[in-house]
């Protein structure tokens, strides 16, 4: 029972198990999360993404550890939710910026530029696999912050 939770879960509530691009249809599993964010005070919302980190770290970790294969299976994307939840943070909750946040926080995590790499290589564990996405997330979001500058959003 145990387990299957932690697939449940760790599997982005089954998005992962895609057989194609899981990481990509994982993050998806962000966008009803970003939303209801996007609903609460700033206060709030910033409490939540950081009590998330230590709850995706576990989930992350306790995933992989049913893939005895793997460290970071790619099943396991719960990183890529909680990663969104960074992208979009903050963020009005418009089609056009939650498309761009999705492009660029898949962007990120996929071609991984540094911090992201030296994360992704240095840190183990469930605090790894989550924490890779989590730079690619902030990553997105800090991108989005300067096209907004430019009058795009």
């Amino acid at each position: 029972m145990r387990a299957r939770l932690y697939k449940f879960l760790a599997s982005g509530f089954g998005l992962g198990l895609a057989p194609y691009v899981p990481g990509t249809v994982g993050t998806l599993s962000g966008i009803p999360f970003a939303l209801f964010l996007a609903t609460l005070p700033t206060p709030l919302s910033a409490l939540l993404l950081i009590l998330v980190l230590p709850v995706g770290a576990h989930i992350c970790g306790e995933g992989a550890k049913l893939d005895a294969e793997q460290s970071d299976p790619g099943w396991v994307v719960f990183d890529e939710l909680v990663g969104f939840l960074f992208a979009t943070a903050f963020l009005a909750p418009t089609a056009a910026g939650y498309l761009t946040a999705f492009f660029l926080f898949r962007l990120f995590d996929i071609i991984k530029p540094p911090p992201v790499n030296w994360i992704d290589e240095r840190v183990k564990g469930g605090w790894g696999i989550l924490l890779d996405d989590v730079a690619a997330g902030v990553m997105a979001r800090v991108t989005l912050y300067f096209i907004s500058l430019v009058g795009v959003f």
